[in-house]
């Protein structure tokens, strides 16, 4: 039997030295349907010329020039729409700055295929520089405190997350969804702009009565933060805002309430501790009251 293609989408944003190392292990993997769709977000260095120079001759890697910069959702929302046409039955949404073990696919897919209520599978991510160590092995998401919660995070890999469960949250580093969910659910928010898109489409996910679940046979390795920096203002500014906006479009009932005060005590405690720069955290939190979303255009520095 045939297996079900697969569109791989990977968006670029001045990387294309982590995005050629990803495409490099995708290559090799034992699964043989599918199409790597490379978006090449706006990017404002050489990325562009420099994959499309490489993969120019290789039927199963297609260069997209968005056109712009539009975010993470909206990067990958052009993969999602192109995959779509091309008749794929699921998308995968795979970080750039990642390697994947040689037979991550197949426990994905397989496991797709089980159940039809099943709106995504994700896998174990650990870290590329320590692969000893877990950074995903499956998630979840707190309505009473709006915040997200990595299982295994930053610890060593166990036999504990060697099980396959069902989950709350998955991170778009590693996110397969059948086309049939999206057509339901819709498309990544692209008002999000950076960071909480993947905490938003999970709850809708589950809105929508779809599964969520952490499969650990698919393994792949994530550089962390390579392209934005996980210090940067930049970061600060989208995790603040969007992490708001969460709430507002997603929480419920009375926890509404618990999460906003919890999420603006926290956000304090870090500019008290210096993690956070007053100035940003001002920024984000008038942004969310004023329903300003999307892109930020105004420099923070």
């Amino acid at each position: 039997m045939e297996e079900p293609k697969v569109g791989i989408i990977l968006v670029n944003y001045n990387g294309y030295n982590d995005t050629i190392a990803c495409v490099d292990s995708l290559v090799q993997i034992h699964y043989k349907n599918y199409c790597i769709y490379i978006v090449d977000n706006g990017s404002t260095n050489v990325s562009l010329k420099i994959l499309k120079d490489i993969y120019k001759n290789h039927e199963n890697v297609k260069i997209i020039d968005s056109g712009s910069n539009l975010g993470f959702s909206g990067g990958n929302n052009v993969g999602i729409i192109i995959a779509m046409r091309e008749k794929s039955e699921y998308v995968l949404l795979l970080n750039n700055d990642t390697v994947v073990e040689s037979d991550f696919l197949k426990p994905l897919v397989a496991e797709a295929e089980l159940d039809s209520t099943i709106g995504i599978v994700t896998g174990k991510i650990k870290f590329f520089k320590q692969k000893e160590k877990l950074w995903f092995a499956g998630g979840h998401y707190s309505h009473l405190k709006g915040t997200v919660v990595h299982y295994g995070y930053g610890i060593e890999d166990i036999e504990n997350y060697n099980v396959k469960k069902e989950v709350d949250f998955s991170t778009g580093c590693l996110m397969l969804i059948p086309i049939k969910v999206i057509c339901n659910v819709g498309l990544l928010p692209e008002h999000y702009f950076l960071y909480c898109e993947d905490t938003e489409f999970s709850l809708r996910v589950l809105e929508y009565n779809y599964k969520i679940i952490y499969q650990p046979e698919s393994v792949i390795y994530h550089k962390v933060s390579a392209s934005t920096g996980s210090t940067s203002v930049l970061s600060e500014y989208y995790m603040v805002r969007n992490a708001f906006l969460v709430v507002r479009e997603r929480g419920k009932g009375l926890s509404r309430i618990s999460a906003y005060i919890y999420l603006f005590l926290q956000t304090l405690k870090r500019v008290l501790l210096g993690k956070y720069r007053l100035r940003v955290v001002g920024k984000a939190f008038m942004d969310f009251l004023n329903g300003e979303v999307g892109q930020l255009y105004m420099p923070l520095t």
